[in-house]
């Protein structure tokens, strides 16, 4: 029997020119944005969201592929967005959960020969890294450079226009696991909708919430989702690793239902109003009621905290065991910023304080682009991120920007036309024509 074979490329569409939609397909529910994007916009003062959409979802499991249950949730979703808009989307740009985000880091040398650096030099660093960014049977998403060096002389900010022998560059590569890919596109392709591209879900939250200063200084962004968390590491104003840890939200849930013998949605109505990842004096006698059908059941609320405070170590501590292992040092990260959903769980600054001796807030985005007040919130960084995202790309003019890898493999022709009908991909263009 013939099987088709599932590529970004086969799936994209144009909407209208300036007309975006950015799909997150989280474990807990499915989000959607439609925003139009003015191509001379500085800073995306011109782009405006014209319409938000979401719906509750439970279809994805802990392996975390998007199933057949899932397209009910992704068509209510879209189906909001679009008639807030009063516009049809035919192609989306797409989130990828973290947990199927692999992060490479890598160097990319140049013989200069004592010429200046040009951009055509960058770009042959660029397409030299990308060759290696990605590894077998994974996709890959975007590529930056994290520093430069010429001749052996570090902390080099912009290279242009310096003269050297050798210029190297270290990249930092995000790529997504090409089964995850396949499995969102056919979930697309059932809705009669296409990707437009593919965003990794981590670097969106924090492309949302995180300051300029804090990514000059260091800063470690958790966005905090129902099943895992997603993190990354910023180091001198540019990530430097990014990934995740399968454990979320939900997981803080399912605890507190094994333990106190309550059904899923009492525990999660315990863990929202009056769970706490932090006690305070006077918590020992104070007694909240969880409802449980008919009956009335108390629990104390520091009770719910020597349930809750243990599974957030544990997520906590995975993190840093995973930043530990990418040859970082967790110490050295004084600013930590929490979004996503799990982020609005009380006393969760207080306890990684304390565990990490940092400075931590909660991350809502920064910029919500006329969002309405409803969506503005953490556990809709990643939409917010997106739009961020395509802003900055479709701004982008210089070497030092993300660049948008999700169509590596579209041919020239595909290139060329969709560069002709969506400004978005001008910027990346010569991206695709090399890679």
């Amino acid at each position: 029997m013939h099987r088709r074979k599932f590529s970004i490329s086969s799936f994209s569409a144009a909407n209208e020119p300036g007309l975006v939609g950015v799909l997150d397909i989280g474990a807990s529910k499915v989000s959607c944005f439609i925003a139009y994007l003015m191509p001379d916009a500085v800073d995306g003062q011109d782009t405006e969201i014209i319409g938000v959409g979401h719906h509750a979802s439970s279809s994805i499991g802990e392996g975390g592929l998007v199933e057949l249950a899932t397209d009910t949730s992704v068509r209510a979703a879209i189906g909001k967005a679009e008639r807030m808009a009063s516009k049809k989307l035919t192609s989306w740009h797409v989130a990828v959960s973290g947990r199927h985000v692999a992060c490479r880091r890598l160097a990319a040398d140049l013989d200069l020969g004592g010429h200046a650096v040009m951009e055509e030099d960058l770009a042959d660093c660029y397409q030299e890294g990308a060759a290696f960014a990605t590894a077998e049977k994974m996709t890959p998403l975007h590529i930056w450079p994290s520093s430069f060096s010429i001749d052996g002389l570090d902390d080099v900010r912009d290279p242009r226009g310096l003269v050297g022998d050798q210029l190297s560059v270290f990249l930092v590569g995000l790529s997504a696991s090409q089964t995850a890919i396949a499995n969102i596109i056919n979930c697309l392709d059932r809705c009669h909708v296409s990707a437009a591209s593919f965003i990794a879900a981590p670097y969106a939250a924090s492309l949302a919430v995180l300051r300029e200063e804090e990514k000059s200084l260091g800063v470690l962004c958790l966005d905090m989702g129902a099943n895992l968390t997603g993190f990354t590491v910023y180091k001198d104003g540019h990530l430097v690793f990014a990934g995740a840890v399968p454990l979320g939200s939900n997981h803080i849930t399912q605890d507190i239902a094994q333990i106190f013998n309550l059904g899923t949605a009492s525990a999660e109505r315990a863990k929202t109003v009056f769970g706490t990842g932090y006690c305070a004096p006077g918590d020992d006698n104070r007694y909240v009621d969880v409802a449980e059908r008919i009956e009335n059941k108390q629990v104390s609320v520091a009770s719910l905290a020597e349930v809750i405070g243990p599974r957030l170590e544990e997520i906590f501590s995975l993190v840093t065991q995973s930043i530990a292992n990418a040859g970082f040092d967790p110490a050295l990260l004084r600013r930590i910023v929490i979004t996503g959903g799990g982020s609005q769980l009380q006393g969760i600054c207080e306890l990684v304080e304390n565990l990490q001796d940092a400075k931590v807030r909660i991350g809502r985005p920064l910029n919500i682009f006329g969002a309405p007040e409803a969506v503005s919130g953490s556990a809709f960084a990643v939409c917010a991120g997106m739009i961020r995202h395509l802003v900055v790309e479709s701004e982008s003019q210089s070497y030092n920007i993300p660049r948008f890898l999700a169509a590596a493999t579209t041919n020239a022709s595909h290139a060329a036309a969709t560069s002709a009908t969506n400004p978005l991909y001008k910027a990346a263009g010569w991206l695709r024509d090399r890679f």
